[in-house]
């Protein structure tokens, strides 16, 4: 639930502002554009699997490990049930089945960290945005113990990229993205509660790199809420 990090009060705010964004500067360069979108399902063109180069277009392959890695930075402490790195569309929120949700145990915390953290090592390739991401999965464990919140998932519906730039194994894009977080909240233990479910649209400013395995991985990234999109 990445992002969905909640806590009363501030859940809506924090929520889709996206606690694991790098405050490292970045905008997209200025160049070839192409512009596409990636439309709610699995994310998957072609043949491409995890952002490889084995594509003819590198352009494609690009826009699929900016998605997914925004997928895993969204997603962070998503039960494991909601853990396939796809786009999927915004859900209806059920406070009664809410209600009825369970802190996680010891054991589901701990096996969706790994998870979270796997996910992360595969997408992120800068220092800095590997410790924001792993320090995002700390902070969104703290909220999933939280007897009062219950985060029931997060997610991305869609990515629209405005511009995707790529210069030998370096690339930049400017994207659009409808995120989303599901989650209830009480003041009280035995209080009502509370449906917090924000979505909104955000705009994101990301460099990547080709890693080792030739594998593209986003090494900045920063973004902010599109035009009547923010709280």
């Amino acid at each position: 639930m990445s992002s969905v990090r909640l806590a009363l009060g501030c859940a809506a705010v924090a929520g889709l502002a996206g606690l694991a964004l790098s405050n490292m500067p970045a905008s997209a360069t200025p160049g070839s554009v192409k512009t596409g979108t990636v439309k709610t399902g699995t994310v998957k063109t072609g043949t491409v699997k995890a952002g490889t180069v084995a594509v003819v277009d590198k352009a494609e392959a690009v826009k699929l490990a900016f998605t997914q890695a925004l997928i895993v930075n969204r997603q962070l402490g998503n039960p494991l049930s909601q853990g396939e790195l796809r786009l999927r569309p915004v859900p209806a929120t059920d406070l009664r089945a809410a209600a009825r949700e369970g802190v996680p145990s010891v054991a589901d915390i701990r096996t969706r960290v790994a998870r979270d953290r796997k996910n992360i090592s595969a997408h992120f390739g800068s220092a800095a945005l590997l410790a924001r991401e792993n320090h995002n999965v700390d902070l969104t464990m703290v909220h999933l113990a939280d007897p009062n919140l219950r985060a029931l998932e997060d997610g991305v519906s869609q990515v629209a990229f405005t511009s995707v730039t790529v210069s030998g194994n370096t690339a930049t894009i400017t994207a659009k993205a409808h995120e989303w977080t599901k989650s209830v909240v009480r003041q009280t233990a035995g209080g009502n509660w509370l449906d917090v479910s924000p979505e909104g649209d955000m705009i994101y400013n990301a460099k990547l790199s080709m890693g080792p395995t030739g594998t593209w991985l986003v090494t900045d990234m920063i973004g902010g809420f599109a035009n009547g999109s923010g709280p």
